[in-house]
């Protein structure tokens, strides 16, 4: 999988759980914390470090396991993000959050059939989990399942009108499964929720390219220069090439 990933950011740290301190010396709540912040700082060897100080006093949470799965996959430490989220949902098998989580190791790891499985269980436990919604369309769509993948993103739209995660991957994946109309209203309604986007803003520009509708391409392209100038550059190079830009998820 290549530039662009869609797939939704992973659930931020849990809450600080009550620690039962097994040796008085080490303060398990203040090493839980530690973690906390050194995986906000991007310190991921850190963050897993401390982590695992934490869970060779409190073997039994979840949340932790969870929290290392998160910090592993931020590392691209795939394999132990699976086992530390199978380890969470072993303890505690209605963790919804870690379920999904896994899902979105599995697909980082590039096993998307599986990653799906994951996703569903997740909203079986949890059905109106709008991130999940979003993981599981952008995984049918790269699966080929792109009716599925736009019924279910529409579906996390619904649910939340203001989320423009959820409007950027309806345009991704109405791109894919070639409703470009469907797309374009997607990414512009993305825009308005969230103007930054440069992600969406490069999509919008690359689908008015692929509708040969170069004024419109080039005032997506004004805007995006101030932004992310490397995204400026593909598109400025696309739209004086002739060349289509083909929409693709990120590692």
């Amino acid at each position: 999988m290549k530039n662009f990933a869609l797939l939704s950011v992973f659930v931020i740290f849990a809450l600080i759980p009550a620690a039962r301190a097994q040796n008085p010396a080490v303060d398990p709540a203040a090493l839980f914390a530690e973690s906390v912040e050194l995986h906000r700082a991007g310190k991921y060897a850190d963050a897993r470090a401390a982590l695992r100080k934490y869970l060779a006093l409190e073997p039994d949470s979840a949340i932790a396991h969870h929290n290392l799965g998160v910090v592993c996959t931020d590392a691209a430490l795939y394999r132990e993000a699976i086992a530390s989220f199978r380890e969470a949902l072993r303890i505690k098998p209605d963790y919804a959050e870690a379920r999904r989580n896994l899902g979105a190791a599995l697909y980082r790891a590039g096993q998307l059939s599986e990653a799906v499985a994951e996703f569903r269980k997740a909203l079986a436990l949890k059905p109106d989990y709008v991130l999940a919604l979003n993981d599981l369309g952008v995984a049918l769509s790269e699966l080929g399942g792109h009716a599925d993948a736009v019924r279910t993103i529409e579906r996390a739209v619904r649910l939340d009108a203001r989320n423009a995660v959820s409007f950027h991957n309806l345009g991704y994946v109405a791109t894919r499964a070639g409703k470009r109309a469907k797309a374009v209203e997607a990414f512009e309604q993305a825009l308005r929720l969230d103007p930054g986007s440069s992600e969406s803003r490069f999509f919008l520009a690359a689908l008015f390219l692929a509708e040969k509708n170069r004024g419109a391409a080039l005032r997506q392209y004004a805007e995006l220069k101030t932004r992310n100038a490397e995204l400026a550059e593909k598109i400025y190079r696309a739209i004086f090439s002739d060349k289509l830009l083909v929409i693709e998820a990120r590692d």
